[in-house]
């Protein structure tokens, strides 16, 4: 069948709904993730989870760095990103410093 023929059935408000729904599946993943992560941390004691927080990690930078390649995220929005995720990784680099400094005293 020719392309031509066919009826465009993608409206803004299809591609809105679209979105949405993307966002709450995304939602519902990630905090679905973080509870796993939670249970493992409090009931399965010494069991690490980093596999999951990379699965999440990875998962969640997906989008940016699709957006950033493609040249459609605000340059401000952008800097914003980079400027949160070296505070993450300060904060997490140092949290086990400060743990095995003050934890036992």
């Amino acid at each position: 069948m020719n392309k031509e023929v066919l009826p465009v059935v993608r409206d803004e408000r299809a591609i809105a709904v679209e979105n949405e729904s993307y966002r709450w599946s995304n939602l519902i993943f990630t905090l679905g993730l973080l509870a796993d992560i939670e249970y493992r941390v409090w009931f399965l004691h010494d069991h690490n989870c980093w596999d999951l927080f990379a699965l999440l990690i990875i998962g969640g930078n997906i989008p940016t760095i699709i957006q950033l390649s493609k040249g459609v995220l605000i340059s401000q929005i952008a800097r914003t990103l980079i400027v949160v995720a070296i505070v993450a990784l300060l904060a997490g680099a140092l949290t086990p410093i400060f743990e095995l400094l003050y934890a036992h005293r």
